[in-house]
């Protein structure tokens, strides 16, 4: 709040005066905001709020003792909680904090400040906690991921802070530790990844967002390098443990202190009785890929050209049983959704499980045997509800129900269809959208030179493939060139809808652009229609599938 100014009534400033006064009061009101920070540069956050318990995230700028002061009001005239921590160099200066003994949707605020120290004071934050878990109660959040600081400041996100939401869920290559940014290299040590993550909290909309309401987070790849897989005998064990060491210092998660697996991040979450979230880890206990068996065929299931790249060899690997979740993981999922009595159930994923073909060595379509597992459980016990939470594919889609593939075009998935699974794929907040990835991919092939032929030709296919998938799929909405995110509205009786928002790539960091509504729709339809495919294509994928025993080569 800019503070009054008193003036005597027979003293009339000149234009020109009133307007360095005006001036003088806001900067004098910014450099008090300015000081009150002083101390804490990376901002705060709010992770894992329960009904009853918050994760409280800041990290000093010096070693030290440092206090959390927890209030109801914004003023902190009463302050319900004080906890004292220590800010050391073994953690790089982090504090995190587990508080409990909170009251169920309830809205708190929050600070760090330095005790030995009255001018360092960090932003103020706030967050609201869940309801009981026996109360019927609405929630509107925010979903995306996909967070490369070579391409901050991300003003997507500083839209996303107006949403007025209740929760922020950031998932998925939340930092790119395996490129250049900002002046950094790619991440092999423990000092070179947590130098990744003040990069990324340095940002000021990710700053924003974060003190303006509570995060739930994971990880994919990036946070140790693309496409990896924790099962990989040549990941390096220093490596991965340096990388999962810094996300849980930089980011507000709580650890669940397993003995036998203490990077543990799959967890659940239940938000009053209407609904349940489950988090999953599709990367650590995640086996090595095809792809290296399929020589990084981009096309081995002939999905675009048929015959001329289609490679039985490498359709029999990808559907033998390896794993994606490992089978502690997926026994949760599958234990987890079948015991949940809320209305919806999100399964906050890390890559497609829709049917995509092109390049299926890192998403489920590479690990097809525990997809059909899972999905033939949901559909075989009847568990309705379930909506699949998905980023890393750089679009932002609307599948509404994504077993509509697998009913028409793979017997072998046994669906009967007694439940629709819905899919939203959500993001980038800033990396090269899926458009502009195609573009690069071209001009990789045909040289720089052939820029302009690469956009020309990539075009074109990019026309069809998309075409493609929204027909196989039946896909509601597809827009694969904007950074984007998904903001979802559940209501206490179980009905969600969900409404996408986005920027162009050239807007993507300009906070003043407005961002535009790509799409808004229900999420939970009803039952699905018995499959019917396409008249004139039904006699060719009998026939292909009866041979064959796998999907049509030409979806």
């Amino acid at each position: 709040m800019i503070p009054a100014v008193m003036l005597p009534r027979q003293w009339m400033p000149s234009s020109r005066t009133a307007a360095a006064i005006v001036l003088a009061v806001i900067l004098s009101a910014r450099l008090t905001v300015v000081a009150r920070a002083a101390g804490f540069s990376l901002g705060v956050a709010a992770g894992d709020v329960t009904d009853t318990t918050v994760i409280l995230w800041t990290r000093a700028d010096a070693p030290g003792e440092v206090r959390l002061d927890l209030a109801g009001d914004e003023w902190f005239t009463t302050i319900i909680q004080s906890i004292v921590a220590t800010a050391t160099e073994e953690h790089d200066l982090t504090v995190k904090l587990d508080v409990g003994s909170l009251s169920p949707t309830t809205r708190y605020f929050y600070r760090f400040v330095r005790p030995d120290d009255p001018e360092a004071v960090s932003r103020t934050g706030r967050f609201r906690t869940a309801p009981p878990p026996d109360v019927p109660a609405g929630l509107r959040f925010i979903f995306t991921g996909d967070s490369n600081f070579a391409l901050a400041p991300f003003a997507v996100l500083a839209h996303a802070a107006r949403e007025d939401a209740d929760l922020f869920i950031w998932f998925g290559d939340v930092v790119v530790t395996d490129g250049f940014t900002g002046g950094t290299g790619p991440a092999f040590t423990l000092e070179e990844y947590r130098a990744k993550y003040k990069q990324i909290r340095s940002d000021p909309h990710v700053q924003d967002l974060l003190a303006r309401m509570a995060t739930w987070t994971g990880w994919d790849d990036h946070e140790v390098y693309d496409n990896y897989a924790g099962l990989d005998p040549d990941l390096p064990t220093e490596q991965r443990d340096a990388a999962y060491q810094a996300f849980f210092e930089f980011m507000p998660i709580r650890p669940q202190n397993l003995p036998d697996d203490r990077f543990r991040t799959y967890r659940r979450f239940r938000y009053g009785s209407s609904i349940d979230f489950f988090f999953l880890d599709a990367r650590q206990y995640r086996e090595v890929s095809a792809e290296g068996r399929c020589g990084s065929n981009p096309d081995p299931l002939g999905f675009l050209f048929g015959q001329f790249t289609a490679d039985p060899a490498c359709q029999d690997s990808l559907s033998t049983g390896r794993s994606m979740l490992g089978g502690p993981q997926l026994d949760w999922l599958k234990s987890g959704l079948g015991n949940s009595a809320a209305a919806v159930k999100f399964v906050v994923n890390n890559v497609a499980v829709t049917y995509i073909a092109l390049l299926p060595y890192d998403r489920w379509d590479g690990y097809d045997a525990e997809r059909r597992e899972l999905l033939g459980h949901i559909d075989a016990n009847h568990i309705a509800g379930v909506v699949f939470l998905t980023t890393d594919s750089h679009a932002n889609a609307h599948n509404p129900d994504l077993t509509h593939y697998f009913r028409c075009y793979r017997p072998d998935y046994l669906l009967a269809g007694h439940v629709v699974i819905p899919e939203l794929i959500a993001g980038p907040i800033g990396s090269h959208t899926l458009h502009g990835e195609l573009i690069r991919f071209g001009a990789s092939i045909l040289g720089p030179a052939a820029a302009p032929l690469a956009y020309s030709l990539i075009d074109q296919l990019e026309g069809q493939i998309v075409n493609r998938l929204r027909l196989i799929n039946a896909l509601a909405f597809l827009d694969h060139d904007r950074m984007g995110y998904a903001v979802i509205n559940v209501t206490a009786d179980g009905r969600a809808d969900v409404t996408y928002r986005g920027l162009r790539p050239d807007d993507a960091r300009n906070p003043e652009v407005d961002i535009d509504t790509l799409y808004t729709s229900s999420v939970l339809p009803p039952p699905p229609p018995p499959c019917c495919c396409w008249p004139l294509l039904v006699v060719g994928a009998a026939a292909c599938l009866v041979r064959c025993g796998r999907s049509p080569p030409w979806a």
